[in-house]
């Protein structure tokens, strides 16, 4: 099976089963864009004069990419499958090296919240339960005993805010003992570089299938609150290049002028 060779129909039309081997990044960004998921800027277009456009993120930064994993997960339940079955090969890999095997799998909600009940389906494992409330809180619902070991899951890592509140949300609610996390999270695309990253006083490991550091920069017209909010944002150099920026998916418009732009 030959993703690269799949159009959107094929994408759309294909077995999960057929694809139980880990695929390359190259292949995970042709299922990206061509479910309009990802858009990356390119450099060498702009060496040759085609400046495009680059991206007003939804912080108000500016970005040189943009990825939508949580559309996909959430439309296309077989590419989903898919790309749990990196993770499920991850985490064999990370037992195999030492780490204890879980007895639990919590996705992060509320974008890995199916994704974590995939992974946890292909391993025989149970599913922790965290939701977003109404005010887009992240809850963790599963009450766990001492001898349960559950590991976190996510769709994206950028910042690590997101796993760091359902972790955080699951030890002070006292449904879940800090020894019963796994000090690892593992994750499908790790987009902000990081590799590790601090909750209830501990240190996790951040492990994804695959790594593509997307950069966020302050824009020169950034406002003194956004500037005070992100004090370790570079200046854009997109911007001082004079290359506009856009919000990618506001509109269709939108998005085929930062898609095509550079071609």
């Amino acid at each position: 099976m030959n993703i690269l060779e799949l159009d959107r129909q094929g994408l759309i039309d294909l077995d999960p089963a057929n694809v139980r081997r880990k695929i390359s990044i190259e292949e995970l960004f042709h299922i990206l864009q061509t479910l309009d998921a990802l858009w990356l800027y390119d450099y060498a277009a702009l060496e040759k004069g085609k400046k495009g456009y680059h991206a007003e993120l939804k912080s108000m930064l500016c970005g040189d990419g943009f990825v939508n994993l949580k559309s996909v997960l959430k439309e296309y339940p077989n590419i989903r499958k898919v790309l749990a079955y990196q993770l499920v090969l991850l985490i064999e890999e990370k037992i195999r090296g030492g780490m204890r095997r879980p007895t639990h799998i919590a996705g992060v909600p509320s974008a890995a919240s199916e994704l974590g009940e995939d992974v946890a389906a292909m391993m025989g494992l149970k599913v922790a339960v965290a939701i977003k409330d109404d005010e887009g809180r992240i809850k963790f619902t599963t009450l766990l005993s001492e001898n349960d070991l559950v590991l976190f899951v996510e769709d994206l890592c950028t910042k690590a805010t997101g796993i760091k509140e359902a972790i955080t949300d699951a030890v002070s609610s006292g449904l879940v003992n800090i020894a019963s996390i796994i000090l690892e999270e593992v994750v499908i695309l790790s987009r902000g570089g990081l590799s590790e990253f601090w909750a209830v006083g501990k240190r996790f490991g951040i492990n994804a299938a695959f790594e593509h550091r997307l950069h966020e920069w302050m824009p020169p017209d950034a406002s003194a609150e956004l500037k005070a909010q992100y004090p370790d944002a570079n200046l854009c150099p997109l911007c001082t290049q004079g290359v506009l920026r856009l919000k990618p998916k506001k509109t269709d418009d939108n998005w085929r002028l930062i898609t095509t732009a550079q071609n």
